[in-house]
Formats: C-alpha cells, sequence, structure tokens
C-alpha cells in the first residue's frame, strides 16, 4: 500500500455528508411517532377507532422494518446508501400524502406500514451509522450535528403539522408532510451521498491519502488491516456477537426505545387528556426537541474526552425524571418544565446510543452490526406504543405505563454501571 498522508487539507467532504444525514434525519421527522401522535386524535374521533388500533399499524410496519434493516446493513457496508436512501424517501413521501385519502382501516394500515418500514429498515439506519464511517476523532460532534434535524424536526414537524390542523384539517396536514419529505431529501441524497471516506481518497475526520489503485479501493480488508483506521479496533459482526457487551449494547438500545416510543407516541394525547390545548402541547413538543439543540452539541464535544457509558447513564437518569415529572403535568407552565428537563435528556440519550456500538467496536462493519441490533429494537420500537395505548384504552390512563417506565430507566442505569465495561476496561482485553 502507498504511504499514506495524514495531514488534513481544506475542506472535508464528510461535512457535506453530515449536511445530508442532517436533512435527512430532519424529513425522517414527519415518521417518527410525535408526528404520527398528531394524527392519533383526529383520525381515532373522525373514524371512531381506538388508539391502540392505530398504534396496531406503527407496531406491525415498524416489526417489519426491523426485519428489513437486519439484510439492509450489510449492504450499507458494502454498497452505499445512496439510491436505497433516495427510494425510500420517494416511497415514505407518498405513503404520508396517501394518509389523507384514507377512508378505511386497511388503507391507514398500508400507508403506516410503508412509512415505517422505509423508516425503521433504510432511512434510521443510515442516518445512525454512515456519518460514523466519515469520523473518528470529531465522531460526537459530527454524530450529533447529523441528529439534530430529527431532533429540531421532532418538535418543528408536529407543531406544523399540529398548525395545519388547526388552520384546514388532518388530510391537509398529510399532504404538506409527505411534499416536505421529498423538497428536502430527494435531491440532496441522490448528487451528494456517498458510503465512505476511502471512495474518495480519504481518511476519517479528513486526513488525505495518496491516490491508490482501483484494486485497492475494492479490497474490503483495506479498512481492517490498513491503516485507513489504525486509531480504532473494527469488529466484524460474527466477532462482536461472541463478546458480552455487544448484548448488553443490544439490551440498552430495546429497553431505551421501548420507554422513548411509547412516550413520544402518546405525549401529545396526554397532554391534551390533562387539560393543555391542542396548541400547548405542540408548543411544549416544539420546546422538548429545541432544547436538544445546546445539549446535544454539548454532549457531542463532551463524548469525544469522557465516557459514552457514564453519559448514557446520566442520560437515562435525566429521562426517567422527565417522565416522573410527567406524572404531575396539568397545565402549560408544568408542560415546559418537563419538556426542558425531558428534551435535554432524551437527545442525549439518543446521541449516546448512536456513539455506543462504534465506541466500542468499530465503525467498519457498523451497518451490518446495526443490522443486526434493528430488529430487536424495533420489536421493543413496536411493544412500546402499542403497550401505551392497551393500558390507556384499559385503563382511561397513562399513568400506569408512566410509572413503569420509571421502573425501566432505573433498572437500565443499573445494568449499565454494573454490566458494562468502561471503554478503557474493554480496549485493555482485546490488546
Amino acid at each position: 500500500m502507498k504511504k499514506v498522508n495524514t495531514e488534513t487539507r481544506g475542506f472535508y467532504y464528510g461535512w457535506i455528508i453530515v449536511m445530508v444525514v442532517t436533512l435527512s434525519s430532519l424529513a425522517s421527522a414527519a415518521q417518527i411517532n410525535p408526528t404520527i401522535g398528531v394524527f392519533l386524535k383526529p383520525i381515532t374521533e373522525e373514524f371512531q377507532w381506538t388508539r391502540s388500533a392505530v398504534a396496531g399499524a406503527v407496531a406491525g410496519g415498524t416489526l417489519i422494518g426491523g426485519i428489513t434493516a437486519m439484510f439492509v446493513g450489510p449492504l450499507i457496508d458494502k454498497y452505499g446508501s445512496r439510491w436505497m436512501l433516495f427510494g425510500s424517501f420517494l416511497l415514505a413521501g407518498g405513503a404520508l400524502i396517501s394518509i389523507g385519502r384514507i377512508s378505511n382501516l386497511a388503507e391507514l394500515y398500508a400507508a403506516i406500514f410503508v412509512s415505517r418500514i422505509t423508516l425503521q429498515g433504510v432511512i434510521n439506519l443510515t442516518n445512525q451509522t454512515i456519518v460514523s464511517k466519515w469520523f473518528i476523532r470529531q465522531r460526537g460532534r459530527a454524530v450529533a450535528i447529523s441528529g439534530l434535524g430529527q431532533r429540531v424536526g421532532g418538535g418543528v414537524v408536529p407543531f406544523l403539522t399540529q398548525q395545519a390542523i388547526l388552520l384546514s384539517s388532518w388530510r391537509t396536514a398529510s399532504l404538506f408532510v409527505g411534499i416536505f419529505v421529498w423538497s428536502i431529501t430527494l435531491i440532496p441524497v441522490a448528487i451528494w451521498m456517498r458510503r465512505q471516506p476511502q471512495d474518495i481518497g480519504l481518511l476519517p475526520d479528513g486526513d488525505l491519502q495518496d491516490r491508490v489503485n482501483s484494486s485497492d479501493k475494492n479490497n474490503t480488508n483495506l479498512n481492517d488491516k490498513g491503516n485507513l483506521r489504525a486509531s480504532e479496533r473494527n469488529y466484524e459482526l460474527k466477532e462482536a456477537l461472541r463478546t458480552g457487551p455487544f448484548w448488553i449494547i443490544l439490551g440498552t438500545f430495546c429497553l431505551t426505545n421501548f420507554v422513548n416510543t411509547g412516550m413520544n407516541f402518546n405525549l401529545l394525547p396526554h397532554l391534551t387528556d390533562n387539560g393543555l390545548t391542542e396548541s400547548q402541547a405542540a408548543t411544549v413538543l416544539l420546546v422538548w426537541a429545541l432544547v436538544t439543540v445546546p445539549t446535544n452539541m454539548g454532549l457531542g464535544m463532551v463524548a469525544e474526552r469522557f465516557s459514552v457509558r457514564t453519559l448514557m447513564a446520566v442520560t437515562t437518569f435525566g429521562v426517567g425524571a422527565g417522565i416522573f415529572l410527567l406524572l404531575f403535568v396539568t397545565n402549560f407552565s408544568m408542560g415546559l418544565g418537563f419538556a426542558v428537563l425531558h428534551g435535554a435528556s432524551f437527545g442525549g440519550s439518543f446521541l449516546m446510543l448512536q456513539l455506543l456500538i462504534p465506541d466500542y467496536y468499530g465503525s467498519a462493519s457498523i451497518g451490518a452490526l446495526r443490522g443486526f441490533i434493528v430488529p430487536w429494537q424495533m420489536f421493543a420500537n413496536a411493544m412500546g406504543p402499542l403497550a401505551a395505548t392497551l393500558v390507556y384504552d384499559m385503563t382511561s390512563s397513562y399513568t400506569l405505563i408512566l410509572i413503569a417506565y420509571v421502573i425501566l430507566q432505573i433498572v437500565l442505569i443499573i445494568v449499565l454501571m454494573a454490566a458494562l465495561p468502561s471503554k478503557k476496561l474493554w480496549e485493555a482485553s482485546y490488546r
């Protein structure tokens, strides 16, 4: 192999990738639970469906998307995600628009199935893996920036959707979100998305390498055995499956997603059930999302210097405290207090989840590693909203499920600190 030049020169293309993923994650906010939750009340009230019936569509599509991701992950590692991501957003935008044309439950299920399969099978998997291939030293800040799209969009998109419903109807709002998805994703993804820095003669973080011949570029061992990722130890999926920390991290994904998706899907209905107006509830969600911007940027920088495991435990504590506070929210000011505490913690825990796998197992096979986790994660993702709505349908309240969420957060903190080794101990174990 020719000598690698590790000197950084000029603007690094990886920041273009961050920009594309930021737009992609912003668009994905149109498909996540807070946005679907905005449609929950008007749709169920018009058709007289139960909330769990709508949650069933989300659960089914999420599970199929999780299974899809298991096959998509290795393809992202090998071929990149540009055209898979383009096709997914094309389908997702159409599915969101079609929600406004439904007349029966089967049509709603079809639309949500397509939306959730593309989201969990391709879009989220790409958003949560591709940036880690382009950065090592600056991974914390790069992943934080790329995730701001969904963090901001998680409040802005539901807020604007709610305003569209108030000004017109939920059917018009679905047209708005579908066109929004197409407008900010299709062109950037098609033009600028790339697989990894080595494909254009770069190293992670912007280090340049001398031009290599085409056979070197196609050598799949280059990332693992060459100097391209010398600063991190990369595991293949079969190696990772034989280690204990991988399964603890997998369980962390599942438990976190069970709680977060159940919370997010039912947040607006819960707030309006407890006395807030639709506009107030949407504003709470907006603040909840926007507060993650400074928090995530700060935590992204901190994660480059301190333990991701410890930061995950700290943010998990904050999430649990926020849920506990939600039990007592009955007015707008209390809702804003919840938004600040829970929003900052939720955004931070989501960021730490994206850093756990590359922190312990490297990024060369991150698509395959995350692809293996996603089906398990999506089962938990699907059960979260379904469990919460079933509890509501049986008790006319979310109180019992919120208490269960707090207990689960406590359990997760104990597991993280007692069973998951620190990165220093983990690195020492393979030296």
